[in-house]
């Protein structure tokens, strides 16, 4: 969602710059396009800043991204988060993110081995992994005032698993509310699992 307000805002101030006669205000319309700009760099084409050191092609980051943002629409999910496996850093790399801000970004860029976030566990466990109530989560104390600031109740965490068996990442979704799930609703965060894991089968 943030970023497809940026964007509407990047139109809308273009527009408004393109008809602005007074000096003032065009050069506060400049400011905040490029505020905008800054911004967006940050919440779109991720991997480009948190995983250099892997090469991807730029259609596949756009696909990974679209299919995200798809996840957390069929699972009516507040936010989404994406990480592949960067074995140069052996860490989750975060790689593409919906709906979270700036703060998500610096505060996870890369998660490792026994930090107790869900996506680590996921990867350990190689399946998916619910926490309906992050204050009932023992393991999800030290994040636990971070999410209730971002106003996250439930996290179901899902690895991406190769043909091959290889993980290659985690997708996570996260809900403002107590979320349960029943049998069609693990088939549809495994289907999502199995669609971003092609995404990732020749590249990792």
């Amino acid at each position: 969602m943030r970023r497809f307000i940026l964007r509407q805002n990047l139109v809308q101030y273009e527009e408004q710059l393109a008809n602005e006669r007074g000096v003032v205000r065009r050069e506060r319309l400049r400011e905040l396009i490029e505020d905008a700009r800054r911004e967006l760099a940050r919440l779109e084409h991720l991997w480009l800043l948190t995983c250099p050191q892997i090469e991807v092609p730029l259609k596949v980051g756009e696909d990974a991204e679209l299919t995200l943002d798809h996840a957390v629409r069929a699972n009516q999910a507040d936010h989404g988060s994406l990480r592949i496996w960067n074995e140069r850093k052996h860490c989750l790399s975060l790689f593409a993110q919906t709906n979270f801000d700036t703060e998500f970004i610096d505060r996870f860029p890369e998660v490792r081995q026994g930090d107790g976030t869900v996506s680590q566990r996921a990867l350990a466990l190689q399946k998916p992994v619910f926490v309906y109530d992050i204050d009932e989560d023992e393991n999800f104390a030290p994040f636990r005032d971070f999410a209730r600031d971002a106003r996250i109740r439930s996290i179901v965490s899902s690895p991406l698993v190769g043909l091959d068996g290889r993980c290659l990442g985690t997708y996570s979704l996260h809900y403002r509310w107590m979320r349960t799930y029943n049998d069609s609703d693990y088939l549809l965060v495994h289907a999502y699992s199995v669609r971003l894991a092609a995404l990732f089968q020749d590249l990792l």
